[in-house]
């Protein structure tokens, strides 16, 4: 499904958004396509009424800009992350293959963007989420154009990743993350394997980038 692109500016500042600029991002502002088809795509495809009994959301590596988009349809975020710190308040050492520290149907949400792009058991993740999710509640997560591809390729990893400065210093040396694609087909399959319903969006940011998310609901 495609959702709407928002005319020719940037939809949180206005600033026009050049096609060629630097991985999309506005000069304006500094939100990211990512951000921006977020924004775009969450009317769309959430009821902010009927999210799992008001349950809270649980966001691996969700940046701030992130957390302000999706707050609306949450009435708590539970800021997570494997690696890195991303909130003042925030649980690091949460492995999405693992959620083993939560009570099944603890949250209305689970969101990831840039998540499964680092390892290969989306299964198990998946299961995990759809556990933790209670009635009602629904997934979403971004997986990355260079990432994906349309098709039945299984989680393949591409390579992995070396840390340099600037760039996954957080990374511990004996925990290598990898570089992993995955086919859309697959991936959809997968998560109607785990229980969900679910939907693939492709959201066309005017800077010329395509993102795709995959929403799932538990019924």
């Amino acid at each position: 499904m495609l959702a709407p692109a928002v005319g020719g500016v940037c939809i949180f500042c206005r600033t026009p958004i050049e096609a060629l600029a630097k991985k999309g991002n506005c000069k304006g502002c500094g939100s990211t396509p990512r951000l921006r088809s977020l924004s775009v795509l969450l009317p769309n495809a959430l009821n902010r009424d009927r999210i799992a009994a008001h349950q809270p959301l649980l966001a691996f590596s969700a940046p701030r800009q992130e957390k302000s988009v999706l707050a609306p349809y949450f009435p708590e975020i539970a800021s997570v992350s494997l690696h890195g710190v991303y909130a003042s308040v925030h649980t690091r050492g949460v492995d999405a293959r693992d959620l083993s520290r939560y009570v099944g149907g603890s949250f209305g949400g689970h969101y990831s963007c840039l998540l499964f792009d680092y390892f290969v058991e989306h299964e198990p993740a998946l299961a995990e989420a759809y556990r933790v999710l209670a009635p009602g509640g629904v997934f979403l997560t971004h997986i990355l154009h260079t990432r994906l591809q349309e098709g039945d390729l299984p989680p393949t990893q591409r390579h992995v990743i070396q840390p340099k400065p600037g760039y996954y210093q957080y990374i511990p040396e004996d925990q290598p993350m990898v570089s992993v694609r995955v086919g859309a087909a697959w991936f959809l399959r997968a998560m109607a394997r785990t229980g969900f319903r679910c939907t693939r969006f492709r959201v066309s940011d005017p800077a010329g980038v395509v993102c795709d998310w995959f929403l799932g609901h538990k019924d």
